[in-house]
């Protein structure tokens, strides 16, 4: 995936309403180009007429994921850039492990990415 998907907003289903579309567990993404239509991560098409705008309004039902939950190795970035410094280094990424949510830099010197240490608007996004 490339930097722009995987900044694309996403949101997990944590409670549902009477007549909702959306299953508990429910990861939503954005069909590109649609105003209103949502896919699951099983790529499931759901017309639930609802709009970013509204989901965003009730966080109580719908909580936004950080760029990196719920992502596989083969869909993270092989380079991220920190946003936490006016650098803005940016670090290649030898091998994701997706258990710990590290980025190893270099594995025999124990460098890493981690993207649990720095709150998500001072940590690092994805870069092509």
């Amino acid at each position: 995936m490339n930097a722009k998907d995987l900044m694309q907003p996403r949101f997990e289903v944590i409670e549902t309403y009477p007549k909702s579309k959306f299953k508990k567990g429910d990861i939503l993404e954005r069909i590109p180009n649609a105003t209103n239509d949502w896919y699951n991560a099983d790529k499931s098409l759901i017309n639930a007429d609802i709009l970013l705008d509204e989901i965003e309004q009730y966080p109580h039902l719908f909580r936004k994921m950080n760029w990196w939950e719920k992502r596989t190795t083969d869909q993270m970035p092989k380079k991220v850039m920190s946003i936490f410094d006016d650098k803005g280094d940016t670090f290649e990424i030898q091998e994701w492990d997706m258990e710990i949510l590290v980025g190893w830099i270099d594995k025999k010197e124990r460098s890493c990415c981690s993207l649990l240490t720095f709150k998500p608007e001072y940590g690092y996004v994805p870069v092509d």
